[in-house]
């Protein structure tokens, strides 16, 4: 027969195995959504690797359009978050949102300026994110000088040109408002594409 200590041992081992069991049940949910999630996107990148080399024809599809027109990053980003939640690819695991600086452009004089449009602003005025979206571009561009491509969700595209101590990193995701980088001189350059097109300032302004 059983001492009256053993009892209790025994049945504080079995609120422990409880207590592990329930936390187990919690976790099995959200390990078996990030497991399924990470499945579903090796067997999208297996099949993506396969279609590129069994098929030359869809390989130069998908080389064109992923080297001459621009990825609708914002859409991608909005469908898989609807569908699948926040696990890869554009989640904030790996791009990084930057604090909102709040404020809107504020500018002396505007008049178009070959795609776009040239503001007259401030001596290093900090330029303000006009639209929230993606950072799909940093660099050079002809006519525009240091140039970042922000893509809203909406597949707008807006540049800012002419910039200097660029406060963004590529694939950034930055918010309406968010410090952007100064200007070079007491000019900025705007420019409105969507699908590779020019859209008319005017409607932004």
């Amino acid at each position: 027969m059983k001492s009256l200590e053993e009892v209790r041992e025994n049945f504080k081992n079995k609120i422990r195995l409880n207590k592990n069991s329930k936390k187990l049940k919690n976790y099995s949910p959200r390990l078996y959504g990030i497991f399924t999630k990470l499945m579903l996107l090796l067997v999208i990148f297996l099949s993506f690797l396969i279609i590129i080399k069994g098929s030359p024809q869809y390989k130069k599809i998908i080389t064109n359009k992923l080297f001459q027109e621009n990825i609708p990053f914002m859409k991608i980003n909005n469908l898989y978050t609807t569908y699948l939640g926040n696990l890869f690819p554009f989640s904030n695991m790996f791009l990084n949102t930057k604090p909102v600086f709040k404020e809107k452009l504020v500018y002396q004089d505007l008049s178009k300026y070959k795609d776009g449009v040239c503001l007259k602003v401030d001596k290093n005025y900090l330029v303000p994110v006009k639209e929230s979206g993606i950072v799909i571009f940093i660099g050079e561009q002809e006519d525009y000088q240091k140039t970042v491509i922000i893509q809203e969700a909406s597949g707008i595209e807006i540049w800012y040109g002419n910039l200097k101590d660029i406060n963004v990193n590529i694939y950034d995701y930055v918010e309406q408002g968010t410090f952007l980088g100064e200007v070079k001189d007491e000019t900025l350059y705007l420019v409105f594409k969507k699908d590779g097109q020019i859209i008319d300032y005017q409607k932004f302004f």
